[in-house]
């Protein structure tokens, strides 16, 4: 199985979205949050996981790729919810740049995790 697509994309979007971050701070002058970072990794690194997920699954059955796929996307969302859940709880610095983040960070990831596991899936 080639996994490079995959890896190019995933480390393609982490890049993007702290390139526009780095900017976001540094061209506009805003102030610098560590979390907004971290979430960028840490999607990647989620990513990571449940690209796994998906092909393992759609190896084993097609028929078992859909609930597969269903609770990928229902992981990443459950997990950015609780995340902003308790971001927002327990901290008062201003939280829109974190939401933003966390926003643009599950859309670009998710993105990028359908197309290379729709084509991946495609080459079979």
């Amino acid at each position: 199985m080639n996994n490079r697509p995959f890896f190019i994309a995933n480390f393609s979007v982490l890049a993007l979205l702290l390139v526009i971050y780095m900017v976001y701070v540094y061209g506009f002058a805003n102030a610098y949050n560590w979390v907004i970072p971290v979430v960028f990794v840490a999607y990647s690194l989620l990513n990571i996981m449940l690209y796994r997920m998906l092909v393992n699954a759609n190896d084993k059955s097609p028929a078992r790729f859909i609930t597969a796929f269903t609770g990928v996307v229902g992981i990443k969302l459950m997990s950015a919810l609780v995340f902003l859940l308790i971001y927002l709880l327990t901290t008062d610095v201003d939280p829109i740049p974190v939401v933003a983040a966390v926003f643009l960070g599950y859309t670009g990831f998710t993105i990028a995790l359908i197309r290379v596991v729709l084509s991946t899936i495609r080459e079979k």
